[in-house]
């Protein structure tokens, strides 16, 4: 069997992680011998192989010693015992033999290498580091260092160093899953425009796995890029089985009043989850109820989230749906809906409307169902606004605060309504509430203005406006709080008045 050939049988042979040491046994240029010494050597080596053929390791390893004995200065020597010794188990062993390897040959990148990829099977995270880190200062080409200094990095918790490690990789070999890594690394350092462009680049490389074209699309989503994420998310492979990402796609879908898209997405959601033997989330109902209420059918809308208040049993009948803003021509209150950023973190239903990521209050008293119940409510609080039903709006809010008093959303349609009926000292409170829990909800900002304008405090309508301003969304919503912003500046209010 000829050199190439054997190389070969033993990167067949030894494909996972903790065995690609042997896949690089004999990856290193040897040094040529003195005349005196070569056939002995050879001789040795050939036996050595041959022990390898055989999965003999501790004959292989005896006679790498051997060879080491004739020739002390042959740094593949070395290397090629610490993969023997490695797989009789003597890591200590392996370990010292890769570093005399390195010591005799400082540009050995294949002993760099099996050293790198044993510490990291060991756990040593920080030698793994260190060992990778003086490869690179040495010189040595070796790309998969790069590829290891970033998953140890990954384990000590540095997400920058792990993701500038993987681009470094990516740069010459190209790989889905490590481009995958790179965008989650890229993502924990809190660089969104980075991990998006490596999420794209692994569905790219993969686009019929279906994970890559999720976590693209729900990265997008995360970072408010609307449009892309559904143009992703909509390429989800048929076979998707995860129905989270289709109610994802609902609600990206149905805030951009693309109302076919988002029952089709739904109803797709709903069949998978029925098909998998699951319980239909009560925040489903409720995202069906706000979409039969973005389309005018107030009557389906309210039977709906009323059935998802109650717990009753719910299936689709194939006009799903998902939410709508139901934002009012100024100066009326702003109700609002949840969107779909919990469900980028693995949770269920949320309040926050705008495209940065929603956080979760603190629930430890509230369960899940209570939370269900509450952003029904608010919806069905939402749907009543919409058709000025305010006395009905305020009852339906009051049930989802005492569901679920940490939800922002039920305070500021709370608010919505007290404005609406002239309760102006309680809908501040409630807007003020929201704020509280939510500092950056602009809905309630914008409403608490409002408030203040109507009290005639110009100074606090002021405030509240500029923060709403900053927060909001969509250049429409911005223009919008600039008119009235413009309209409160112009205005003389009763406190000015000769």
């Amino acid at each position: 069997m000829s050199y190439q050939s054997r190389h070969r049988s033993l990167v067949n042979r030894y494909p996972s992680l903790k065995s690609l040491a042997v896949c690089l046994l004999l990856g290193g240029a040897l040094v040529v011998s003195p005349p005196a010494i070569a056939q002995s050597l050879s001789a040795i080596q050939q036996q050595a192989l041959e022990a390898v053929a055989q999965e003999d390791w501790a004959e292989a390893a005896r006679l790498y010693q051997q060879a080491i004995e004739t020739a002390p200065d042959r740094a593949g020597l070395y290397n090629n015992l610490g993969v023997a010794l490695r797989q009789t188990g003597d890591t200590e062993g392996a370990i010292e033999a890769y570093r005399k390897a390195i010591e005799l040959d400082q540009l050995f990148g294949e002993a760099y290498g099996n050293l790198a990829v044993l510490l990291l099977v060991e756990g040593e995270w920080e030698e793994t580091i260190e060992i990778t880190r003086q490869a690179r200062v040495q010189g040595v080409s070796n790309p998969t260092l790069a590829l290891y200094f970033g998953l140890a990095s990954e384990q000590v918790g540095n997400w920058e160093n792990a993701a500038l490690a993987y681009d470094r990789y990516l740069r010459t070999e190209a790989s889905a899953p490590i481009a995958y890594r790179s965008a989650i690394a890229f993502w924990q350092a809190g660089d969104g425009r980075e991990a998006i462009r490596a999420f794209r680049r692994a569905s790219s490389l993969d686009p019929a796995f279906g994970l890559y074209v999720s976590e693209t699309g729900l990265a997008l989503a995360r970072l408010g890029a609307t449009d892309n994420a559904i143009d992703i998310l909509s390429e989800l492979p048929v076979d998707w089985s995860q129905p989270r990402d289709f109610i994802v796609l609902a609600r990206l879908a149905q805030q951009e009043n693309m109302l076919d898209l988002a029952e089709d997405s739904i109803l797709k959601a709903f069949q998978l989850s029925q098909q998998q033997g699951d319980a239909i989330p009560t925040s489903w109902v409720s995202d069906v109820g706000a979409i039969e209420a973005s389309r005018g059918d107030y009557a389906a809308a309210e039977s709906t989230l009323q059935d998802a208040i109650d717990g009753s049993a719910y299936s689709p009948d194939g006009e799903a749906v998902s939410a709508d803003d139901a934002s009012s021509s100024p100066p009326a209150p702003l109700g609002d809906v949840p969107d779909l950023f919990d469900l980028i973190d693995g949770a269920s239903s949320t309040e926050q409307e705008s495209g940065g990521v929603a956080t979760e209050p603190d629930q430890l008293d509230v369960s899940q169902t209570d939370r269900d119940v509450a952003i029904a409510a608010a919806n069905l609080a939402d749907t009543y606004l919409i058709q000025g039903k305010n006395a009905l709006a305020l009852t339906a809010s009051e049930a989802a605060i005492a569901a679920d008093d940490s939800l922002p959303l039920a305070h500021n349609n709370r608010g919505a309504a007290q404005l609406a009926l002239g309760e102006l000292d309680a809908a501040g409170e409630s807007f003020l509430m929201a704020i509280e829990l939510q500092p950056d909800y602009w809905q309630a900002q914008r409403n608490l203005g409002i408030v203040y304008i109507q009290q005639g405090d110009r100074e606090q309508a002021r405030e509240y406006l500029a923060q709403a301003m900053d927060n909001a969304p969509t250049l429409d919503v911005v223009q919008q709080i600039n008119r009235e912003m413009v309209d409160l500046e112009r205005s003389v209010l009763p406190d000015e008045a000769d």
